[in-house]
C-alpha cells in the first residue's frame, strides 16, 4: 500500500529508495530517514505482521513514515527467494518509478561453529547476505547507470556478521 500526504521536500525528493530489512532496527531507522529527506520508500522484509519474540513490522515502519508525511509501499518478501528480489525491484518500479538508491539491510546470522551448521542454514546465510544484496544491485545498477545517478549502500548489524 503506497500513500502520499504532502508533497515530498528535502534534499531527497523525486528519489526512489528500496531498503531492504526495513521492519525494525537500522533498516526501519534507515528509511524513516531517507523518507524524512523527501525520498519515496519501498520497505521489504518477511514480517508484515508482529513476530512473536521480534520487535517491529514493516506495517509499523509504513505507519512512522505515513505520519511524518512521507510515501511508503511495502513489500513483503523473503530475500532468500529469487523471485521475491525480482518483485521487490519490479513492484517499486510500478508503484514508485526508478530506482536510485539501493539499501541491502537484511541479513543473517547462525551463532554456532563452522563444522556444526547445517547445510540448509548454511545456504539461508549465503542468500541472505550475498546472494541477495548481489541480486538486487545487478537488478537496479542498469536504470542507475542509464540516468548516471544511484546510490548503494550495503549494511547490517553485527548480527549478521
Amino acid at each position: 500500500m503506497s500513500s502520499t500526504t504532502k508533497p515530498a521536500t528535502g534534499i531527497l525528493a523525486g528519489r526512489v529508495a528500496i531498503v531492504t530489512g526495513g521492519s525494525r532496527g537500522i533498516g526501519a531507522g534507515i528509511a524513516q530517514r531517507l523518507a524524512a529527506e523527501g525520498a519515496s520508500i519501498a520497505i521489504a522484509a518477511r514480517t508484515l505482521e508482529p513476530h512473536p519474540t521480534l520487535p517491529g513490522t514493516l506495517a509499523e515502519t509504513q505507519e512512522r513514515i505515513l505520519q511524518a508525511g512521507g510515501r511508503c509501499l511495502v513489500i513483503q518478501a523473503d530475500l532468500a527467494e529469487p523471485s521475491h528480489r525480482a518483485r521487490i525491484v519490479e513492484t517499486t518500479e510500478a508503484e514508485l518509478g526508478p530506482v536510485d538508491i539501493l539499501v541491502n539491510n537484511a541479513a543473517r546470522a547462525f551463532y554456532e561453529l563452522a563444522q556444526g551448521i547445517s547445510d540448509k542454514r548454511f545456504r539461508i546465510s549465503l542468500e541472505l547476505n550475498f546472494i541477495a544484496p548481489f541480486d538486487l544491485m545487478q537488478r537496479v545498477i542498469p536504470g542507475m547507470r542509464d540516468r548516471k545517478r544511484g546510490w548503494l549502500l550495503n549494511i547490517s548489524s553485527t548480527t549478521a556478521a
